[in-house]
């Protein structure tokens, strides 16, 4: 995947198209369009069954102040959407310990395959949680002041490498970054998750903030019309990403550059076999799932396959 778009050496005229790695990177964001362009024509002929799913994951709080806030625009959504609000901080999130074997093992996304196995860990507590949602809202609290305030961001991010590496477990998921940002703060959080989500594979919603006065929210309304415009979206890409699944077309791989250790282990012949089984493995299991929650697949859906 083309993490940040194309990006391609250039200086004199005439020397960008040596660059064979830039030029891929351009293509690749050209193939990433397309994938999403056709998700969203396979919407127009089919329909939900059911809400989609939203869950918040509060990754930057004091003293539950932001689950605070953002509750009442959650209870708000629960008419569109199921609505689940994870805090992510209740647990420690140990420092991933950048590993050379990550993921450690080949298997099920249901399967939790992060070398770091203490029980008691906020990520492997929260494996199952972070496989349910179609619309991914990262949340935290920004403030100037940064005393009693509790951060996991970091290392819950540098922690979902073995997802990201397990075949990009996130592929095409609505992510939807909610700051509570007091004026003044600086930490610029919106740009900073959009840049790390997006190496997930998934699908970025403008980012949604709220800015906070003395401790009070000086603008619920774009606070709130922001969320409602996310849910919207989210409920049209969740359709076309399912209605694609079923017609057997949104398997995607993960290939690893710069990661030499990891890039031998992968093709070792075993490891291959283990990793297609994987993937096609995935893949019925959200045929399966696609063909419950879609009431109809129309004709639509069918040019939207290529």
């Amino acid at each position: 995947t083309a993490q940040y778009g194309g990006t391609a050496h250039a200086g004199d005229v005439g020397t960008m198209p040596k660059d064979e790695y830039g030029i891929n990177t351009c293509i690749g964001t050209g193939r990433r369009i397309a994938r999403v362009t056709a998700q969203l024509v396979a919407a127009e002929g089919a329909q939900l069954a059911e809400r989609p799913m939203l869950d918040v994951w509060i990754l930057q709080d004091r003293e539950d102040a932001l689950r605070h806030l953002i509750e009442p625009f959650c209870r708000a959504l629960s008419d569109d959407c199921d609505v689940v609000i994870h805090g992510m901080l209740s647990a420690p999130i140990r420092p991933c310990i950048a590993c050379d074997i990550c993921p450690t093992h080949v298997g099920p996304d249901e399967e939790y395959r992060c070398i770091i196995r203490r029980r008691d860990d906020g990520v492997k507590r929260a494996h199952h949680d972070l496989l349910r949602p179609d619309i991914i809202v990262p949340a935290v609290l920004s403030t100037k002041n940064r005393e009693g305030l509790v951060s996991g961001y970091q290392e819950f991010m540098e922690r979902t490498r073995y997802l990201r590496r397990g075949d990009y477990v996130f592929t095409d998921r609505l992510v939807v970054p909610l700051v509570m940002a007091e004026i003044g703060a600086a930490e610029h959080l919106d740009i900073r998750m959009m840049t790390s989500f997006v190496r997930h594979h998934t699908v970025l919603e403008q980012p949604v903030v709220g800015w906070l006065h003395d401790d009070r929210l000086i603008n619920p309304d774009d606070v709130r019309a922001g969320l409602a415009r996310a849910v919207r979206h989210g409920a049209s890409l969740t359709t076309g990403r399912l209605a694609s699944i079923s017609l057997g077309n949104m398997a995607t791989h993960y290939q690893p550059v710069g990661y030499v250790l990891a890039q031998a282990k992968d093709q070792e012949r075993a490891t291959m076999e283990a990793r297609e089984n994987a993937i096609q493995e995935r893949q019925r299991k959200l045929a399966e799932r696609a063909a419950l929650r879609l009431s109809t697949i129309g004709k639509r859906a069918s040019g939207g396959s290529s």
